[in-house]
């Protein structure tokens, strides 16, 4: 088993190379004969932000986003927050571009999923294409995004004892100094370091049984996504509400407020995406939570 997490940046690459051709095949799908939908509204629907927050939180998916940027920066560190910026840019016009058409020619029809609206309207052996690019790149960023979750599962159940701290040798000089990948704000900052310390599976506990906790938390996971294939976009939404918030603004936010250092511009700016976040995540899991439970009752 890949006992680091920069290990997979190849198959998250190769993943999302397979999204990108999935991509651009349903572009020119939408494009063929566009004309916008007669049901398309021009006025905003904010009871519906909620749900927005979450799913767009969740879109920006850190591991499968920052570990390919990040394990290609060997040597090449100083251009790391120009292509990290620019990959959330993309990935942003991306989402926004595919949102916006998706609605202007499916109009209110327009399934949780792009590739369902496509359906009866598209040779059946190119949506069978499109939906094999979609799954492998599920496919590829799975153990991915499972990797910190499995960890941290094995740590409960085995205690943290299954990890033992094991030093390695990296090809730092002694004494020299390595720029950091993104800068902190605090001047004159630098990596000195020898030696860094990674965490290695203790022989102590079974493989088998490790194997067995994995297949547990998989099928866990395959039976929540089997039990919610239709509410796919609300559970979406409450996956980014719950985790991805606390990821994504709270949490950063909270350890550069401790860090110290920061004028107090940027730490009003860090309070406020904390607001932000908290606000965005109670509202998130009450709408998500409630619209579920609607889908599984069915109509009266």
């Amino acid at each position: 088993m890949l006992k680091r997490i920069r290990d997979m940046g190849p198959f998250s690459a190769l993943a999302n190379f397979s999204v990108l051709i999935g991509f651009i095949t349903i572009t020119v799908i939408i494009f063929t004969d566009f004309k916008i939908n007669n049901d398309v509204t021009w006025t905003a629907n904010f009871s519906g932000f909620p749900i927005f927050f979450g799913q767009v939180t969740s879109a920006y998916e850190g591991i499968g986003t920052i570990i390919p940027i990040e394990t290609s920066m060997e040597g090449n560190r100083s251009l790391y927050p120009v292509l990290l910026y620019g990959a959330l840019l993309l990935f942003t016009g991306i989402y926004c571009f595919m949102g916006v058409i998706g609605y202007l020619k499916y109009g209110n029809n327009v399934g949780q999923v792009l590739i369902w609206s496509l359906a009866g309207h598209t040779n059946p052996i190119v949506i069978l294409m499109i939906n094999a690019t979609i799954c492998i790149g599920v496919l590829f960023t799975y153990p991915l995004q499972n990797f910190v979750a499995v960890e941290i599962v094995e740590g409960i159940i085995f205690g943290r004892s299954i990890y033992e701290d094991e030093q390695v040798d990296t090809s730092i000089p002694n004494g020299e100094a390595r720029e950091p990948l993104l800068s902190s704000g605090i001047p004159n900052e630098s990596v000195q370091s020898e030696e860094v310390v990674t965490r290695q599976p203790a022989q102590k506990v079974p493989f088998y049984k490790r194997i067995l906790v994995r297949v547990v938390i998989v099928v866990i996971q395959f039976g929540l996504a089997y039990f919610l294939k239709d509410s796919y976009a609300y559970f979406s939404a409450l996956v980014g509400a719950v985790g991805s918030t606390m990821l994504a603004y709270v949490i950063p936010c909270l350890i550069h407020i401790r860090l110290g250092g920061r004028s107090t511009l940027v730490i009003m700016k860090d309070v406020l995406l904390i607001l932000i976040g908290l606000v965005g995540m109670v509202t998130g899991v009450y709408f998500s939570v409630r619209q579920i439970i609607e889908n599984l009752q069915g109509p009266y």
